[in-house]
């Protein structure tokens, strides 16, 4: 592989990016994972790093200050953004970076970088998305109706992207077969 490109992962809350990215990183592919900067609480499981950077406001605002993120924004009153230097890594190993982000990250990073293939995942109805959101039990319930609210804001961008991969409820091996062949035939 000789140039660096950028893939993004990204869609509505909870129609299985993490899944999809972890299924992916057990690939080993010589790919680079990008670890997203959050200012939100670390759940349970997760590992700072790994899942995460995980940032005081102070710590994102000087980063921000700085100008090392390639995008960021503020997602349910939590700031998020991918650190240059994350990037910088996968161009320094000579790998692909892969980036999960929501969709308004994904379009930011889209505007920066045209050559950046984006790949939305989609549920196969709202119906499926709003169940799998409400079985998490992850978020409050005004965060719950906060994120339901904008999936269908995010699915109207689909048109955007590149790639459309529909995540079906216990078919995520095909989802995940479905996104290495775009990313390896690139």
């Amino acid at each position: 592989m000789s140039v660096t490109k950028l893939f993004v992962i990204s869609g509505p809350s909870g129609v299985g990016k993490d899944t999809i990215i972890n299924h992916l990183k057990s690939r080993d592919k010589n790919w680079y994972f990008v670890v997203t900067a959050t200012t939100r609480s670390i759940r349970e499981g997760e590992k700072d790093g790994k899942d995460y950077l995980f940032l005081t406001h102070d710590q994102f605002q000087a980063m921000l200050d700085r100008d090392q993120f390639l995008e960021n924004a503020e997602v349910y009153g939590n700031r998020y953004g991918v650190p240059v230097s994350q990037v910088d890594i996968a161009k320094h190993s000579n790998r692909h970076a892969i980036l999960k982000i929501d969709v308004q990250g994904a379009l930011t990073i889209k505007s920066k970088f045209n050559d950046a293939i984006l790949i939305f995942v989609q549920p196969e109805s709202i119906d499926q998305l709003i169940s799998r959101l409400t079985t998490r039990n992850s978020e409050n319930k005004t965060e719950l109706e906060s994120r339901i609210s904008k999936a269908s804001y995010e699915m109207d961008q689909i048109e955007h992207f590149d790639y459309i991969v529909t995540n079906n409820d216990n078919e995520i091996v095909e989802s995940v077969e479905m996104i290495d062949k775009i990313i390896s035939t690139h």
